[in-house]
């Protein structure tokens, strides 16, 4: 019988104001919300880049190994208020973007 993939990604969204020089980096957290089937990640990346994020690398896990059931796994990712970003934006954002079986998704 197949079933679905579950899972959800928590975490503080809203990094907050940075001075030019400035990082800081944040856990989100993947939660498998199945009971009874592990969950392979394929991939994991941000969707626009070039707005100052960056996941963390390495990851502390290997993101082919299952997550069990109601398993987790944590990603960071960082955010760098640098002269690289455009002068004119006053506002970043990206969405991270995880891969499995039922395709890509991002949040």
């Amino acid at each position: 019988e197949y079933a679905a993939t579950k899972y959800e990604i928590t975490a503080d969204h809203n990094y907050g104001q940075f001075q030019l020089g400035q990082d800081s980096t944040f856990k989100f957290t993947i939660k498998n919300l199945s009971e009874t089937k592990p969950v392979v990640f394929q991939d994991l990346s941000l969707k626009m880049n070039g707005q100052g994020f960056t996941i963390v690398t390495p990851l502390s896990w290997d993101i082919t190994q299952p997550v069990e059931p109601l398993g987790t796994r944590e990603v960071e990712v960082k955010f760098t208020a640098d002269d690289k970003l455009p002068a004119d934006k006053k506002f970043f954002q990206d969405s991270l973007g995880i891969g499995h079986e039922c395709g890509k998704f991002f949040f």
